[in-house]
């Protein structure tokens, strides 16, 4: 859930505000960072949404495991990486 909540609430957050400046009569300077900001939290959710569906079919048999050897060492380094970059 709260993977879900974090682009939900970026996207909301910025759509607000660009509410806000057209309300003022104009397009704020940050307009276009702030479109890019939805943009990026959409393609988070959307990313989420795929996940959340490949789980269901996992569950429900629909979507088969292929089995491979991996590197637990890089994908822990990967994975510790992208929680101190902020990824």
């Amino acid at each position: 859930a709260h993977e879900l909540r974090t682009p939900v609430t970026t996207v909301k957050g910025y759509a607000q505000m660009l509410l806000r400046a057209r309300a003022r009569g104009g397009e704020d300077a940050r307009t276009g960072q702030f479109l890019a900001a939805i943009d990026e939290a959409t393609d988070r959710l959307r990313l989420l949404a795929d996940d959340l569906l490949d789980v269901s079919r996992l569950r429900l048999g629909r979507l088969p495991l292929r089995r491979r050897e991996a590197d637990l060492a890089a994908l822990a380094r990967a994975a510790a990486a992208r929680f101190v970059d902020g990824g």
